[in-house]
């Protein structure tokens, strides 16, 4: 049963119509745009993941089952601080800097950038204190990890602002 009477009080809904200036290219302009962008957020990620799996299989042939224990702890922990220093810095910058002028985009990447890197400081330093209370190759592990993370949490910020000015490529 369909009911056509308008509740009082409430305004009707009008839709909002989408821009086609130029006998539709506004619209097909904006489609190119966002297609453009999703295909380097989309290759982008692809690579990382590839990467990923390709330095995992790589450690778990070439290592022992100890070493690559070692590596796993290693990387989860390294999951962990990335997955913090993008909660804290990167997502923020994304979702509010991503369509703002140059100088606003340079100031809120200077802060992210430092927040990431402040995050690496203090994960890493973490880190570095776990490996002095493990032994062998975890240590070895966590050594490395302490010592890398924050300029690996710098590199990350770095991508994900180029992402938010639009210029994954």
């Amino acid at each position: 049963m369909r009911c056509s009477a308008r509740t009082p009080g409430i305004p009707r809904r009008t839709p909002v119509p989408l821009p086609v200036a130029n006998g539709g290219r506004g619209l097909a302009s904006i489609v190119t745009k966002v297609a453009g962008r999703f295909s380097w957020g989309l290759a982008d990620q692809g690579m990382s993941s590839l990467s990923n799996a390709f330095v995992s299989f790589y450690i778990a042939r070439e290592l022992g089952a100890s070493k690559f224990g070692a590596f796993s702890l290693a990387y989860v922990t390294y999951s962990f601080a990335l997955n913090a220093s993008r909660g804290l810095a990167t997502d923020p910058l994304l979702v509010r800097y991503s369509h703002t002028d140059a100088g606003t985009w340079r100031r809120a990447v200077a802060n992210s950038t430092g927040t990431a890197v402040i995050t690496g400081l203090v994960a890493g330093a973490l880190a570095l204190v776990a490996a002095e209370a493990l032994g062998g190759t975890t240590r070895l592990a966590f050594l490395a990890l302490g010592i890398t993370l924050p300029l690996l949490m710098l590199q990350d910020s770095w991508r994900y602002s180029f992402f938010a000015a639009g210029r994954g490529q």
